[in-house]
């Protein structure tokens, strides 16, 4: 592997690390709904941070199995946090975790602001708006998910 590229995975594992630690700072909100919206704010800095290196990630990928499991650890710890999150009946809805999962994933903040075109603020109003309709009152009622599981 080219001596450039090792460098660079280097710099991505090092940010990638600085993320995680962005991530599990203590939360501010009391209840865990209030905790999965403060990841819309958690990871919009850190994907910021990534995002060069997460694109130049993606190029390589298919050629590169270091970076398909590097990548694959990201996404995963990225997972578990937000499941960590959840009462145990709202984790075991296979719809709402993966739900959940894409709208706070890098693909969907990417989309946000390169695709779309959307400023760092306007996107995570976006992000927001269509992960509140999830948590809200009512639609946790329905399903019967309480604040301890």
């Amino acid at each position: 592997m080219p001596t450039a590229l090792n460098g660079e995975l280097r710099r991505q594992a090092r940010i990638a690390v600085s993320l995680g630690a962005i991530v599990e700072q203590p939360f501010q909100a009391a209840d865990w709904r209030g905790r999965i919206l403060e990841l819309v704010d958690r990871r919009a800095p850190g994907f910021e941070k990534l995002k060069p290196f997460l694109r130049a990630g993606q190029i390589h990928r298919h050629r590169s199995s270091y970076l398909k499991t590097a990548h694959a650890q990201f996404v995963a710890m990225l997972r578990s946090i937000l499941v960590g999150l959840l009462p145990k009946s709202a984790a075991e809805d296979v719809v709402l975790v993966e739900t959940l999962d894409m709208l706070l994933s890098f693909e969907t903040w990417s989309r946000l602001r390169d695709v779309q075109g959307l400023s760092v603020a306007k996107s995570k109003r976006v992000l927001k708006h269509a992960i509140e309709p999830l948590l809200s009152d009512d639609f946790v009622r329905r399903r019967g998910w309480g604040e301890g599981g």
